[in-house]
């Protein structure tokens, strides 16, 4: 409940240098770890960094201890999403003027590292781990989201025009361009109006929650 937060930020500017991970707990606050190394994600109890001025150097960072592992090299600095497992991380590669990937991570004795290209260049997008282990990719920008499985071969797409979603069970939710709430049932859709919002303009974040 707010105990304890991890922040990560970097020095000024949109580069890597003068990164850190802060926690702050009650009115302290604590240096977990400092270096060069744009944000991948975060999870309470590890953050993965794409570490490095290319950003190509994913590592994990033990939010606990600060102690930061190599993980792989990886193309075109992906933000990567773990499972439920923890051993299998997924993301957007992305850069200007070259082709957005796809990017599986396979953890293990020996890292394997598997990439699709995605059908445009500078194609940003969100991820998801769908339950039975397969992946969600929703396009920021696009019109068609795809269901990949861990060989990221696609076995299916729909039409999708609300970007950023939540995914409730089978069902991912977003919103437009035109502030409707907007689902699609996995794997092939279609995309469905659910209801118009009130207000104008579109929803920056979309979240699920269980009470």
């Amino acid at each position: 409940w707010g105990s304890s937060v991890v922040l990560f930020g970097t020095g000024p500017g949109d580069g890597p240098h003068g990164a850190a991970l802060h926690r702050l707990a009650g009115r302290r606050t604590s240096t977990v770890w400092s270096g060069s190394a744009y944000l991948s994600s975060l999870t309470p109890s590890v953050a993965y960094l794409n570490a490095g001025a290319a950003g190509d150097r994913l590592v994990k960072v033990d939010l606990r201890t600060g102690r930061r592992t190599l993980i792989a090299t990886v193309p075109l600095s992906p933000r990567v999403v773990p499972d439920a497992t923890g051993r299998r991380l997924a993301g957007v590669a992305y850069r200007l003027d070259e082709r957005s990937r796809l990017v599986l991570i396979e953890l293990g004795k020996a890292v394997a590292v598997r990439s699709v290209p995605l059908d445009a260049p500078e194609q940003l997008g969100d991820v998801h781990w769908l339950p039975d282990g397969r992946l969600l990719f929703l396009p920021l920008g696009g019109d068609s989201a795809r269901v990949l499985d861990r060989f990221l071969r696609t076995r299916a797409r729909f039409r999708w025009t609300a970007g950023p979603g939540a995914l409730v069970g089978s069902t991912v939710f977003g919103v437009d361009r035109s502030s409707r709430l907007v689902s699609a049932q996995l794997p092939a859709g279609p995309q469905r109006v659910v209801r118009r919002l009130p207000g104008g303009g579109g929803a920056q974040v979309i979240v699920s929650a269980t009470r």
